[in-house]
């Protein structure tokens, strides 16, 4: 993974755990919400895992994130 993959995932987590305690909820509740792991939830807010699309667009959709973009 490059350092600016590294850089997006950790901005991803960063957004991902700002809209999490916005919205009052712990990671094991949206942990449950997903079906997830809580441990996992951790490690996207952290941008230590690469997540497959399908979390991110339930993340995304539950949080009700705009979805980031950058130019390849």
């Amino acid at each position: 993974m490059s350092e600016e993959d590294v850089l997006l995932f950790q901005e991803l987590g960063r957004q991902i755990r700002e809209s999490r305690e916005r919205q009052h909820l712990t990671r094991e509740a949206l942990a449950e919400k997903m079906g997830i792991d809580p441990s996992h939830v951790w490690k996207l807010e952290k941008g230590k895992v690469n997540m497959k699309l399908t979390t991110f667009l339930k993340l995304y959709t539950l949080l009700s994130l705009p979805v980031p973009h950058r130019s390849i």
